[in-house]
């Protein structure tokens, strides 16, 4: 019997690190899938409407390129740390100091809260890169982004562009210089 309650207990365990793990991409409800699309369609064609669209890489890097200024500022809606803001404070900060903001989810979880900003919400497209684990599937996104691995870049989730040249990571927002 004392088996078979420590199965239980492990398999439950290793259940929830699956899905603490996961992008929640594949936990999606019927009526919020509804309202994840793949982007089909230049990023710049996007409204910010009650939306999602899944991208990759390749989509982005093509959008930066007519882009000036730039942060890509990598949204986690669980993240809790001082460097993490909101998307519409990140919006706010970005446009203060004359970069246009990219906000890209790397998990489908509460992204109802990321709608009613003024720019569109984009999250990455886990099918694109063969993985529903956001960790390894923020790693491949931002690798090919940026054109870096983990070790080239530094710790962060606001990435800096110009001219669609990736320039460097920040932990902070407040830490990027006004342009």
């Amino acid at each position: 019997m004392k088996i078979i309650i420590s199965n239980i207990f492990l398999l439950a365990a290793f259940s929830s690190c699956i899905s603490l793990n996961s992008t929640g991409f594949y936990s999606l409800s019927k009526e919020e899938q509804q309202h994840v699309k793949r982007c089909n369609t230049p990023i710049k064609n996007l409204t910010a409407d009650k939306n999602t669209y899944m991208v990759n890489a390749g989509q982005v890097k093509e959008h930066l390129k007519d882009i000036k200024h730039a942060v890509v500022y990598s949204y986690l809606s669980f993240c809790h740390s001082e460097n993490c803001v909101s998307p519409s404070k990140a919006e706010q900060i970005c446009k203060s100091k004359g970069y246009n903001l990219i906000l890209i989810s790397g998990t489908y979880e509460n992204l109802s809260l990321v709608h009613g900003n003024a720019i569109p919400t984009l999250a990455i497209d886990p099918e694109a890169y063969g993985t529903d684990n956001y960790q390894k599937l923020n790693k491949l996104f931002y690798n090919e982004l940026t054109g870096t691995n983990e070790k080239e870049r530094d710790f962060g989730s606001f990435y800096v562009f110009e001219n669609g040249t990736f320039i460097k990571t920040y932990e902070n927002l407040n830490d990027i210089p006004s342009i």
